[in-house]
């Protein structure tokens, strides 16, 4: 492995570590073809499960808001669907194409796995908004859908 691609893996796992919760690894933030062919299955794997989290926790926000706090709002949770659709479909179409075969994940498992980790998880808006923010931000195709002109 990479000097960069051990150092960017170093980065995640502290950031899981500690909470932070950012990727690195998925694999559209890949600049070039070098790139996705030093990003392994395991790396790929870690940064769905991390996806997983995020939308996790802005889903639990959602469902845990009151009359008087609206943390997340209905829009934002169908936003934040579409996105964590677009990174599994992004992350299994690679996993696949990478090993030009099927590579029978079983992401259930992983969305459950990452869904027990936020036992006990703080919810208030200001996280609910930084976990939605992380989401929003994960690179994916939907960053290379060419926008109609629409005026």
């Amino acid at each position: 492995m990479g000097d960069v691609m051990m150092r960017k893996l170093i980065i995640a796992l502290a950031c899981l570590i500690s909470g932070m919760l950012a990727i690195w690894a998925i694999p559209a933030c890949a600049d070039s073809d070098s790139e996705w062919a030093s990003i392994d299955r395991p790396s790929m794997m870690d940064a769905l499960y991390v996806a997983y989290r995020h939308y996790g926790y802005v889903k639990t926000c959602h469902e845990r808001q009151h009359v008087w706090a609206t943390y997340v709002s209905d829009d934002e949770l169908d936003h934040a669907k579409e996105k964590i659709l677009i990174i599994e479909t992004d992350t299994l179409a690679w996993l696949n194409d990478a090993w030009h075969k099927d590579q029978d994940v079983d992401t259930d498992s992983l969305f459950n796995k990452a869904m027990d980790s936020l036992y006990g998880a703080t919810i208030d808006k200001e996280n609910c908004h930084a976990e939605l923010m992380q989401l929003f931000q994960t690179k994916s195709s939907a960053g290379k859908v060419k926008m109609k002109k629409d005026f």
